[in-house]
């Protein structure tokens, strides 16, 4: 039975119950809503993926066609190289044997031919490596004419060293034999003479036994071509060019004079005959007849020599001036009382 002087005392144990405020109610999860918005996200994430791969790839490309189009100028480069090192090459062999002119066009030809087409291919988007092969081609058929060209030009190097040295000695040769034959004539003149009865002398003797139509033989025969000077005619220099000689050059003619008892002491007059290499005489100074087979020949100027009875030095000299010279060989030949006594000869470039 409960005691009725405890019910107002407090109970430890009762706790009265606290309030609570009412809380908004939760609305239902939308799934739709966010499964959708993962997908945008996804989407999104995508494509900024594939616009950075996009981006590297066209980079790449783009490198990639830089690189294809330096190969491509890089190839038509040593192209036109080796193409233009093998057109010098066959114009030296042109020059070196105009007589096979026509093969070497024929040879031009196709290497124009060949170098259209690879530059065709090569602009039209063909293999870089077979233009790099038919380039290797060509600079192997280079190789082949260089060498073929050095050889050649060896071999007409030491031709020509060859034909010189026999020029040389055709020339002093001539030179001996036409010695001989003014010392020949010389005697032929002094003999027939001697066959002559002598003339009486101013005391009725004898006048001895010379002739005027006795030849002196020459020998030493130099020619000198000279380029002189417009504004001081005493200077003189070396000439190598008819185009130098037609403008103002001169030729000198020297030699020495051997004795010839027949030909009295005293000035002698020697012809000089200069004829050009299209076998013309050039000049006009007079006309002499040949006593070897009586021809008549022109003569381009005179040389003098002052002939002490046994020897001398003649020299004679011809102006060019305006002669209309031309390149090539000329001959010089030398007359005395009708009598070729001797010759030179010299050459002009253009």
């Amino acid at each position: 039975m409960m005691n009725a002087g405890n019910f107002n005392q407090p109970n430890p144990q009762f706790q009265p119950p606290q309030f609570q405020p009412p809380q908004p109610p939760t609305p239902p999860e939308n799934s739709a809503l966010k499964n959708g918005l993962i997908a945008v996200g996804v989407l999104l994430a995508l494509m900024i993926v594939l616009n950075v791969v996009q981006y590297f790839k066209g980079n790449a490309k783009v490198a990639a066609m830089k690189t294809e189009m330096a190969e491509k100028d890089k190839t038509l480069q040593d192209l036109q190289s080796q193409y233009a090192i093998m057109q010098t090459r066959l114009d030296s062999l042109q020059n070196l044997f105009p007589a096979k002119e026509a093969e070497i066009e024929q040879l031009k030809q196709q290497l124009e031919q060949r170098k259209n087409m690879i530059v065709s291919s090569v602009q039209g988007g063909g293999s870089l490596s077979k233009a790099r092969k038919k380039i290797e081609e060509l600079t192997a058929m280079n190789q082949s004419l260089t060498e073929e060209l050095d050889k050649v030009t060896k071999e007409n190097t030491e031709l020509r060293l060859d034909l010189d040295a026999m020029a040389v000695k055709i020339n002093e040769l001539t030179r001996e034999l036409d010695e001989e034959k003014g010392k020949t004539a010389a005697l032929r003149d002094e003999i027939e003479s001697m066959k002559k009865p002598p003339s009486p002398g101013p005391s009725g003797g004898d006048s001895g036994t010379t002739s005027t139509s006795a030849a002196l033989p020459v020998s030493g025969v130099q020619v000198t071509a000279l380029e002189v000077s417009t504004k001081d005619p005493s200077k003189t220099r070396p000439a190598k060019s008819a185009k130098v000689m037609n403008k103002s050059g001169r030729i000198d003619v020297s030699f020495s004079v051997s004795g010839n008892p027949a030909v009295p002491p005293g000035e002698q007059q020697f012809h000089i005959k200069i004829t050009a290499p299209g076998g013309t005489t050039i000049g006009n100074a007079g006309e002499g007849t040949n006593k070897s087979d009586g021809s008549r020949y022109k003569y381009s100027t005179v040389a003098s020599c002052n002939y002490d009875g046994s020897s001398g030095q003649g020299v004679g000299s011809f102006t060019t001036t305006g002669q209309g010279l031309s390149a090539g060989s000329y001959t010089v030949e030398i007359f005395h009382n009708g009598s070729k006594v001797g010759d030179g000869a010299f050459s002009l470039k253009k």
